[in-house]
């Protein structure tokens, strides 16, 4: 995986030639494996693994959001190793506490602010341009057939399914109740909005 930067699927981790160490997999159970490597601008850092103790052939969209989870936690990783060679240079340059203090303070307002205004450009910026479209859709609509309006208000209907998109995403990029109700509740609605959207059952403990 680390070398071909592309996921790995054995159906049988018990049996597979390939797989050097079956009487493990076979001691824990472990039947199915899915690997998917780690990519950090084009380096292979390491593998996300998931297996099964049942067999089972994983599906498109098993992997397709495998490779998202795999995506966001190269991002992690990347993004903590910055922060650790950050902190290195600060205790090599011999800042006082303070100092350390108020950088890593400021790098987190600049962390939290980012999402903040990505999620503002989607929700707010984003509805204001389909107001427009709408508008413009319902003066074209008044010189139209009847057969032509009623193609009209599917694109409006698709147009509302774009909306709700975005206002999903906007809340999950950053939730406004991060702010008033804290993180529990916020990691809370955010398991529920993936859930409605990937039909998986998710728990938040």
């Amino acid at each position: 995986i680390l070398r071909s930067k592309r996921p790995l699927v054995i159906d049988d981790l018990q049996t597979d030639e390939r797989i050097a160490r079956g009487s493990f997999y076979r001691r824990h159970g472990l039947v199915s494996y899915l690997g998917m490597p780690l990519i950090v601008k084009d380096q292979a850092i390491g593998v996300l693994s998931l297996l099964t103790k049942e067999k089972h052939d994983f599906t498109e969209r098993e992997i397709r959001f495998v490779e998202t989870l795999a995506k966001q936690a190269s991002i992690a990783i990347y993004n903590s190793k910055l922060y650790e060679e950050s902190r290195k240079l600060l205790d090599d340059l011999a800042l006082g506490e303070k100092q350390i203090r108020a950088l890593a303070n400021g790098l987190m307002r600049a962390q939290d602010e980012e999402p903040r205004r990505i999620a503002h450009v989607l929700h707010d910026e984003s509805g204001q341009f389909l107001a427009m479209v709408y508008i413009s859709l319902d003066e074209l609509a008044k010189s139209l057939s009847a057969a032509d309006k009623e193609r009209v208000d599917k694109i409006k209907g698709l147009l509302d399914e774009v909306e709700e998109r975005l206002r999903d995403l906007s809340h999950e990029l950053y939730p406004a109740m991060l702010d008033h109700l804290g993180l529990v509740p916020s990691l809370q609605y955010l398991a529920s909005q993936i859930a409605k959207r990937t039909g998986m059952h998710i728990a938040v403990e």
